[in-house]
């Protein structure tokens, strides 16, 4: 074996050690962070998520949402680790965690890497999904998709969204509007704000206080059926899936969503045969 290829295996090995170190690391932030969610679910916190594209705002909305200052920059992931702060809005008290920014095509081995910070995002009550308004509409309308399809990859899809359009005040009144409009259709929930300025914060305060409010658990059991696998995964696809128990011969299943879903899973579980209960989610 030649020199060159003896250092080559050295450095390789060298590499891998290093691998198996950093995920040691992450495997013992998920732990940490595991034990960060069981607690605040014993204190009855419901959990917002703030998620989108990089240099969307997120950090500017989290500051002004939380009355503190993080580091707003242009670059890359300016958050590299969640950040959690308690939040008020009319009296009611709220943990906002700030996440890493999502990129275009972000690589599966990257995905992973970040999956600590991205946990977040699934196991929160709410999402707020921001995007910078001042961009082409086209460019928007790309990220918000970008954004979705992550979300979909680690499981956040059952999760109620509100879409914060950012920077309104980069854009002329006329430009909003035109933008607005356009975006109605493609995006969930909209709202326009200013993080920087403090533009329309008290509508998506509002807003927020109606998701959670309204959302509720909810849960199920239906006998195991031909029909059931299909149902199970409009469930999935819909509402935000706490628990799932295959027995023998049934399904167990608890979740959270708006009333007007869980009225439409109580009849479909009523027509399959089984039994159904709901409950206030702050209870």
């Amino acid at each position: 074996m030649g020199l060159g290829a003896y250092e080559a295996d050295v450095y390789y090995d060298a590499v891998n050690r290093q691998i198996q170190t950093i995920r040691g690391k992450l495997k013992k932030i998920r732990e940490k962070r595991l034990l960060h969610r069981e607690r605040r679910a014993e204190l009855g916190f419901l959990s917002i998520s703030l998620a989108g594209y990089t240099s969307a705002g997120k950090s500017s909305l989290f500051n002004a949402l939380t009355e503190e200052t993080t580091r707003v920059d242009k670059a890359l992931f300016t958050t590299l680790s969640t950040k959690t702060r308690l939040m008020e809005i009319s009296k009611r008290q709220f943990l906002l965690t700030d996440t890493v920014g999502f990129i275009d095509r972000l690589p599966l081995t990257l995905i992973e890497a970040f999956q600590s910070t991205l946990e977040e995002t699934i196991y929160s009550d709410l999402i707020l999904l921001v995007l910078d308004l001042s961009e082409p509409l086209e460019k928007i309308e790309k990220k918000n998709s970008i954004c979705l399809e992550t979300m979909e990859h680690i499981g956040a899809l059952g999760i109620p969204v509100i879409t914060v359009l950012n920077k309104i005040d980069l854009l002329s009144e006329a430009e909003t509007k035109q933008k607005l409009e356009e975006l109605k259709t493609k995006t969930k929930n909209p709202i326009l704000i200013s993080a920087l300025y403090r533009i329309n914060l008290e509508r998506l305060k509002q807003e927020i206080l109606k998701k959670l409010e309204d959302y509720i658990q909810a849960s199920f059991s239906v006998p195991l059926t031909e029909e059931t696998m299909p149902f199970m995964s409009w469930v999935h696809e819909s509402a935000d899936v706490k628990e799932a128990k295959f027995m023998s011969d049934s399904v167990q299943v608890v979740f959270e969503a708006n009333p007007l879903f869980a009225e439409k899973v109580r009849k479909r579980v009523e027509e399959l045969d089984g039994k159904f209960g709901t409950k206030p989610k702050n209870q």
